[in-house]
């Protein structure tokens, strides 16, 4: 009955931490995506200085770009992050003796 308890136990344990992980690992994915969205705004600013200087709404639409791209970097990182050291506690405390 003890060797049910324990093998059951590790099952739903393992599941919960692969869950987390897996979780942390499609924040990673949409940092990934987002990270290379702002450098092609930031390539797009820094090339396009005369045509910004010209145009105020081009120029405002790409800080925009910039701007949001950048929050939705530090959100999923930072989320994605946040996920995988809860997977790695839960790994850890499993392991205790």
């Amino acid at each position: 009955m003890i060797t049910i308890v324990l093998i059951s136990t590790m099952l739903v344990s393992t599941a919960v931490y692969r869950l987390i992980g897996g979780q942390a690992a499609k924040h990673f994915e949409r940092t990934r995506r987002y990270h290379d969205a702002l450098v092609k705004a930031f390539c797009a600013l820094t090339q396009g200085v005369k045509e910004m200087k010209l145009n105020s709404i081009l120029y405002a639409r790409c800080l925009l770009d910039v701007k949001c791209s950048a929050q939705q970097v530090y959100r999923h990182l930072i989320l994605g992050l946040s996920l995988f050291v809860g997977a790695l506690t839960w790994g850890q405390t499993l392991s205790l003796p």
